[in-house]
């Protein structure tokens, strides 16, 4: 057994969830950190053997993250979600880092192939996410799309023709849609704290420049329709984070 705990986060994540669980069969623990779901998500986990624990849903994963991390039983952490699974490759990777990991490591970003209207959107690769980590020495911050801070070295797996890597299961364009309106709400809480005000030239040049990374700069023209709908997703993400936190000066100036 890899002597770590893999940690889940779920609400209502039972389309993936048992597939998702059957690729960490080799780790330690499987812990599910669940946020209240209403679907048959708790079944399916504990129909697994996974340890349980429960968080409020605050609508986003950062602060379930620092939680699960002092629930879990070993010291070496995998982070996965719920729509995200783990090639063999990676598990063996895995394990043999924790084995015998390099000088002063930490904790490991690993790649991820994100998959679109039944594609690999290979413009979004290798998109390196950090989510094995020795919890001795990492702490995670509760802010919306924060990064876990590291008291150490944080290793880059190697990119070996996409093998080595996660796989994020295709959601649907409804489902991108909504975690759009409600991580940009988030978002717009986060700049708001930072001080930001969008102005009319940041709102119409960085959507466009977000455009134009994706669907030209990184190949997402070569992926066809897929390529194209991310593309516009992330210069919709953009912009709409830009509008809401222009909403919200409106509405601070009216009072």
């Amino acid at each position: 057994m890899i002597p770590a705990t893999a940690i889940i986060h779920t609400r209502n994540s039972e389309r993936y969830l048992a597939e998702v669980i059957d690729c960490l069969g080799d780790f330690d623990e499987v812990l599910v950190c669940d946020m209240e779901s209403s679907d048959r998500t708790l079944d399916i986990a504990r129909g697994k053997g996974c340890t349980v624990v429960s968080f409020p849903p605050v609508g986003y994963v950062e602060p379930a993250r620092s939680f699960a991390m002092t629930q879990a039983r070993n010291d070496w952490v995998f982070f996965v979600d719920s729509d995200e699974t783990v090639t063999t490759a990676l598990v063996e990777y895995v394990a043999h880092f924790i084995q015998t990991p390099p000088e002063g490591a930490a904790a490991l970003r690993v790649p991820r192939r994100n998959m679109l209207l039944g594609r690999w959107v290979r413009s979004t690769w290798p998109d390196f996410q950090t989510r094995l980590l020795d919890r001795r020495k990492c702490a995670w911050p509760s802010f919306i799309h924060s990064r876990p801070v590291v008291d150490g070295v944080t290793v880059d797996a190697p990119l070996s023709g996409a093998g080595t890597c996660l796989v994020h299961k295709a959601p649907s364009l409804s489902e991108v849609m909504e975690r759009a309106d409600r991580y940009t709400d988030r978002e717009v809480e986060r700049r708001r704290r930072a001080g930001h005000r969008p102005g009319i030239a940041s709102m119409i040049l960085k959507p466009g420049w977000y455009f134009i990374r994706s669907y030209i700069l990184r190949g997402g023209f070569r992926c066809g329709i897929p390529g194209l709908v991310e593309a516009c997703n992330k210069a919709y993400y953009k912009f709409y984070t830009l509008a809401k936190l222009y909403e919200k000066d409106i509405s601070d100036r009216s009072e």
